[in-house]
């Protein structure tokens, strides 16, 4: 008799037994190396990018969380500040702020509530536009802004002289001059709502006698000259420099030469878009990079290519044109040479509120700095501040908090499908690494399908005092394991989230009055294969 033992149908080929959906090979999301580009479709699959940046600073090696801002100083006239400008020269160092009515040197304030008084007062404009210029006698920064006369610091204080004058019967005065710059050795000036640019008689003089140049046949679109500059393929002021000029309807036509009156060349009118301001551009590793409502264009990209190639801020162009259509003018471009970083300020409004654009000099990668009312940025002694509204001047980067209440930085990668378009996964775990002085408070979740949502961590992660590696080493400028030992945390939470494409994010929020040392790594996100999409 043959005796049958029950037994288990064998298991179809896949299956993970249990009714439980078959795990897949984990998704893996690089550091966001690439930075924030909102433009990707969901079929891009752009590894290293993210969908979302806020409050994290783009480096060589991903993002690090911005620090805190602090209030440093208070104007007298408590009015909002417009512009900020450096002077350098030898062992001098300083930094100039300026409301509508006045400008102040607000390189060492004295402590709150005692109020920075005016170096220079009754003035009608704040929009200033400066430019140093050195010669044999010292070092000087010429300041115009189109409604006063033209302002001179010598390295100690702040003067009309020595005096621009004019050629008979011109009835021009240095207060008409809204923008300057400094071309090999000759100061050039933009005669506020014309199409006329000056020029001084001679080289190296800080005053003297300017002279007429007539623009008005060059341009075919009209509008008013609004900025000009040098142009510079040897990032000085050599032989293969070229004189810009740039009008409201965004025409710029480029000279070579040296001297208007005798060898001045005419290399050719080129297309820009409308730039936002006079003083939206920015002199850079060999080329001039200028904010343009189109978008960010390079001087050497519309030379060689025109306008139809694409815009360095093509990563971030619908946050990129609201503020342009919103605004139109007063942009201001600030190179924080120390951290590699640009930072694009543009007038307040509320399309997009308390936002900083932030592109890496070196990476051409982006980020957004949200929650600092900053209408101007200015760097010393490589320390950033930025001045606000009601006369504050603040302290950026530099605690772990914004004037002491919690700030919250967040990232998202960008979304990826993870094997067939139109198969639906299901995302159960994030893993996140860091590297760091302090093990974050971290929250970690999980979007699909071009859902860009954040939560709130309401958990806080506080600095510590002796993580801060400020004064130290400067990110991007010493590697951080060349300046003191970092730790590699790492971050696992479960998480849900249902779709055809996937993406991991974090949310940290910094608190405290030490500034955080956080950086993001790789992060990965298990998922299960589900049912196929109709």
């Amino acid at each position: 008799m043959i005796n049958v033992r029950p037994g288990r149908l064998p298991k179809p080929s896949g299956s993970s037994g249990g009714g439980r959906q078959p795990s897949s090979a984990p998704l893996i999301y690089p550091a966001p190396k690439m930075g924030l580009i909102t433009t990707a479709g969901l079929a891009d699959e752009i590894s290293g990018a993210a969908a979302v940046l806020d409050n994290w600073l783009p480096t060589l090696r991903g993002a690090r969380i911005r620090g805190g801002s602090a209030k440093a100083g208070l104007v007298e006239d408590l009015t909002s500040l417009i512009s900020a400008f450096r002077y350098k020269f030898a062992t001098v160092e300083k930094l100039f702020m300026s409301t509508s009515s006045a400008i102040y040197d607000v390189s060492n304030p004295p402590a709150l509530p005692d109020a920075i008084t005016a170096d220079v007062d009754g003035l009608t404009g704040g929009d200033w536009s400066t430019f140093q210029h050195a010669n044999s006698s010292g070092g000087y920064l010429i300041a115009v802004n189109g409604q006063d006369e033209r302002q001179v610091f010598d390295g100690v204080a702040w003067s009309t002289t020595p005096e621009i004058t004019f050629e008979d019967g011109d009835p021009t005065t240095s207060a008409t001059f809204s923008h300057g710059w400094v071309f090999k050795k000759r100061e050039f000036f933009i005669k506020a709502g014309t199409l006329d640019a000056y020029y001084l008689s001679l080289t190296d003089n800080i005053g003297g006698e300017a002279k007429v140049f007539p623009l008005g046949g060059e341009f075919s679109k009209g509008g008013s000259l609004i900025t000009g500059f040098t142009w510079s393929f040897e990032s000085g002021d050599g032989p293969n420099s070229y004189c810009v000029f740039v009008t409201s309807e965004g025409e710029a036509v480029v000279y070579a030469g040296s001297d208007p009156e005798a060898d001045f060349v005419k290399v050719g009118v080129y297309q820009l878009g409308k730039p936002l301001g006079k003083n939206a551009y920015l002199p850079i590793n060999g080329d001039v990079l200028v904010c343009t409502i189109p978008g960010l264009r390079s001087m050497s990209s519309v030379l060689q290519r025109g306008t139809d190639q694409p815009a360095l801020s093509q990563a971030i162009e619908e946050e990129w044109s609201r503020a342009a259509v919103s605004t139109g003018d007063g942009w201001r471009m600030t190179w924080w040479e120390e951290q590699n970083l640009i930072l694009i300020s543009f007038p307040p409004t509320v399309v997009v509120p308390d936002t900083t654009f932030v592109l890496h000099s070196q990476t051409k990668c982006w980020s957004f700095i949200r929650n600092w009312p900053a209408n101007c940025f200015g760097t010393r002694e490589g320390r950033l501040f930025f001045g606000g509204l009601e006369g504050i001047v603040w302290s950026a980067d530099a605690t772990g908090s914004d004037d002491g209440q919690p700030f919250q930085a967040t990232y998202l990668s960008q979304f990826i499908a993870a094997g067939k378009f139109g198969q639906r996964k299901a995302a159960s775990l994030a893993q996140m690494y860091f590297r760091g002085k302090e093990a974050p408070n971290v929250m970690l979740f999980a979007r699909a399908d071009g859902d860009t949502s954040i939560p709130t961590q309401s958990t806080v992660t506080v600095g510590n005092e002796n993580a801060s590696v400020w004064d130290i080493g400067l990110w991007d400028v010493a590697v951080w394991d060349e300046v003191s030992s970092l730790q590699r945390f790492n971050n696992r939470q479960n998480v849900r989230a249902h779709g055809e494409t996937l993406a991991v994010g974090c949310a940290v929020t910094s608190s405290g009055p030490y500034q955080l040392t956080l950086q993001i790594d790789l992060a990965t996100l298990q998922t299960h294969v589900g049912e196929m999409v109709a």
